[in-house]
């Protein structure tokens, strides 16, 4: 019997308010990432942001850092994921006293069955 490829699609968001620096979500994806947008809010903070994807072990299987405020910034991987994952996004600052915003991630992955 012939595999069938098809594309999927994995919405996530992560909202940020004054003195907060770390978010996590949790998402179940299996198969392998193609590409991931990770778009920043313009935070009146001077601040930038990291994205770390890791699996249910720990590891970090994709990582990207220094992501600018007000810009999206798209990444082409090609690493597996399989069953229950982590998306952590960083501040490198905390943020300022009125300040506060949403990071969005979006993943395109390839799942093969």
């Amino acid at each position: 019997m012939a595999r069938s490829e098809r594309i999927v699609r994995e919405a996530l968001s992560l909202s940020f308010v004054q003195v907060e620096q770390t978010k996590q979500k949790s998402f179940g994806l299996e198969g392998e990432i193609l590409t991931v947008f990770v778009d920043v809010p313009n935070f009146t903070s001077t601040v930038t942001a990291t994205c770390t994807i890791s699996d249910v072990d720990g590891y970090k299987l994709f990582e990207q850092t220094g992501l600018a405020k007000n810009l999206v910034s798209k990444f082409t991987s090609g690493f597996p994921l399989s069953g229950m994952n982590t998306l952590t996004i960083t501040l490198s600052a905390a943020l300022q006293s009125g300040d506060g915003g949403m990071v969005k991630v979006t993943i395109y992955a390839r799942r093969v069955g």
